[in-house]
């Protein structure tokens, strides 16, 4: 039992040690006191005796001699009986060693002369004897006894003073160690309570000590590590919490198992399923719950979670899997199977997340036969866009020289009257004739701006990186040499590649270069701007001019056919030319738009996909 103690206290030890060392250091110190008392004790009985001895000789050699038996048993009794004498017995014996005479009791057998009888660290009489010499003649000896009982009654006394001194000192040693031990092991119990606490879980409770020595500094540190604990618990428990509440509330079925392939967690999407509860599902094997077959041959398909954990990756699911549910019901779902590692990239289960995907399957099948109707319409329309693409073209024919010849009738013999008949008509007739001419030039503009606005849909459509800069140079310089007298500042960016049909981005570059340069006429500085920049990430091309611009108002109406914002008298045109640049950035997928002010002039920026990464690269056009 005290062994046991021991081993669990250190403040046990710690006494018993203590006590140990002491007692052993008091019986040195006794066993060297009772050494030194005793050889004093000795030092002062053999001074006693040498003492003695002499005056023994000279008070008894001569009786002796003289065989005087009266004197020398007088001079005996005188020697036992004065006061303070510490003889017991005197016994002289002759040179013959026979008792000679005597006083008191004497020993049997008398040792020889100059020698103690016995130890006198434990008898109370002191046995010593002389020789007696007579004129250097050896008479006879003496024998005595010595009372040596108060020495050895002080040594006693003193031992046991001793003793008992050593017993209280041992005793308040004890009780002061005591105390020390509980003063400084009492931290020591409350961070051993501390760490039994950790042991058990709780880590809510902080050491309370207030000392600034090694313990002080290790139950703060004890607190701050406990403290750093709670917050790591606190941080895991959120995460936890949070996966609990994705696991629960995500669209896809989820369970998790052991390496042994049992269940641990089925979560809400799953329990609905399989028909499996998370606790009915709870330590079950996941074939049990989790049962999957091939649609078409009705074959059971292989654990996927075992598969995942003996090969030790990441398992798709098998096409066609049917899940058969608790109830018997069957659904299509696909799945995939992942192992659970812990923090040193250990296996320690599986997680297997699965969907059904009946409805997808219908839906898929549903779009197939929405797909097959559509490539059905789709052939058709494309048969009846044919047809009308050809009665367009025959269309377009019979404007181009149908209504064309009637035209130039009217404009021909209109001339004709003028210059023929000049001096027969009058002023009035004349500007009749001359408002006939413009009517129908005016008629066959808007016809050659109608087939140019029908071709921009039926020509065909190849797009490729052009350079658009080198189109715009082309066209600036038919606009100068059409207008010699025009001066105009040009600021045209060099370079500009954009993925597009050549041919009909030219007709863009004619109209709105074409519309930069009319509507700048009336400017004494006249200056046109085209250039490419990056806008909220695409590349924009603008044509900018200084011109009469427009109020932004309009704008609705710019990009519609036969709609002007200003009249034909103060600038001429057919309201065609913006509505076929509307339609040729429309087929290539692009947009325009406009920004102006009256008087400030006008800006158009157009944008155009790039070319996508899977379309062969034509080559480059400018």
């Amino acid at each position: 039992m005290l062994y046991k103690k021991l081993r669990k206290s250190l403040r046990l030890k710690l006494v018993l040690a203590s006590v140990v060392v002491e007692v052993v250091m008091l019986s040195l110190l006794l066993g060297n006191s009772l050494r030194i008392i005793n050889n004093t004790i000795e030092e002062q009985t053999t001074l006693h005796v040498e003492s003695i001895n002499p005056l023994l000789e000279t008070s008894l050699s001569e009786y002796v001699f003289t065989r005087d038996y009266a004197s020398l048993i007088g001079i005996l009794e005188k020697l036992l009986k004065r006061p303070k004498s510490s003889f017991i017995y005197i016994a002289v014996y002759d040179d013959q060693n026979r008792l000679y005479a005597n006083t008191g009791p004497v020993p049997d057998l008398p040792q020889p002369a100059g020698q103690s009888v016995n130890n006198v660290l434990f008898d109370p009489v002191q046995h010593s004897s002389a020789h007696l010499y007579m004129a250097d003649q050896k008479v006879g000896e003496v024998y005595y006894g010595l009372n040596v009982s108060a020495l050895v009654t002080s040594r006693d006394s003193i031992m046991q003073q001793g003793f008992l001194i050593a017993v209280v000192e041992i005793l308040m040693t004890i009780l002061l160690l005591s105390l020390l031990g509980y003063y400084l092991t009492r931290h020591l119990y409350e961070l051993m309570t501390g760490i039994r606490n950790v042991t058990q879980g709780q880590y809510d409770k902080d050491i309370l000590i207030a000392s600034e020595d090694e313990v002080g500094q290790l139950a703060a540190d004890y607190n701050k590590m406990t403290q750093a604990v709670r917050d790591r618990i606190d941080a895991l428990m959120d995460e936890k919490r949070r996966l609990q509440i994705t696991l629960e509330s995500i669209a896809d079925a989820v369970i998790t198992t052991n390496l042994k392939g049992e269940i641990e967690y089925i979560n809400p999407v799953a329990e609905t399923l399989t028909g499996w509860s998370n606790r009915e599902g709870a330590g079950k094997p996941l074939v049990s719950v989790y049962r999957i077959h091939i649609e078409d041959t009705g074959k059971m398909i292989e654990d996927p979670v075992e598969e995942c954990l003996l090969k030790d990756r990441i398992r798709h699911s098998r096409p066609n899997a049917i899940l058969t549910t608790r109830d018997g019901g069957r659904l299509a779902i696909e799945d995939t199977a992942a192992p659970l590692r812990d923090h040193n990239n250990k296996t320690i289960g599986a997680i297997l997340v699965f969907r059904d995907i009946s409805e997808s399957i219908a839906r898929n099948k549903e779009l197939m036969q929405h797909r097959y109707h559509l490539e059905k319409l789709v052939s058709t329309r494309t048969r009846e866009l044919e047809t009308i693409n050809k009665e367009l073209e025959t269309f377009s024919y019979s404007v181009s020289h149908d209504l064309r010849a009637p035209l130039r009738s009217i404009d021909g013999f209109s001339r004709a009257l003028e210059e023929d008949c000049a001096d027969q008509v009058n002023d009035q007739g004349k500007d009749y004739l001359q408002r006939i001419r413009n009517s129908a030039q005016r008629m066959g503009a808007l016809i050659d701006g109608l087939l140019m606005l029908s071709r921009t849909t039926q020509r065909g459509f190849t797009p490729v990186m052009t350079n658009i800069s080198d189109l715009a140079e082309r066209i600036v310089y038919q606009l100068r040499i059409s207008h010699p007298e025009r001066e105009v500042e040009l600021e045209l960016q060099p370079d500009i590649q954009i993925y597009v049909d050549p041919s009909l981005i030219e007709t863009v570059l004619e109209n709105l270069l074409g519309n930069a340069w009319k509507y700048t006429g009336k400017q004494s500085k006249a200056r046109i701007e085209m250039g490419q920049r990056l806008q909220q990430g695409e590349q924009v091309v603008y044509i900018k001019d200084n011109g009469v611009g427009f109020d932004m108002r309009h704008t609705g109406k710019l990009f519609g056919a036969f709609q002007r914002l200003h009249s034909s008298d103060e600038f001429p045109g057919t309201g065609i030319g913006l509505a076929t640049v509307k339609r040729i950035i429309s087929r290539h997928g692009g947009r325009i738009w406009v920004d102006a002010a009256v008087n400030e002039g006008a800006t158009f920026y157009f944008v155009v996909p790039e070319q996508q990464p899977d379309e062969p690269r034509q080559q480059s056009a400018g």
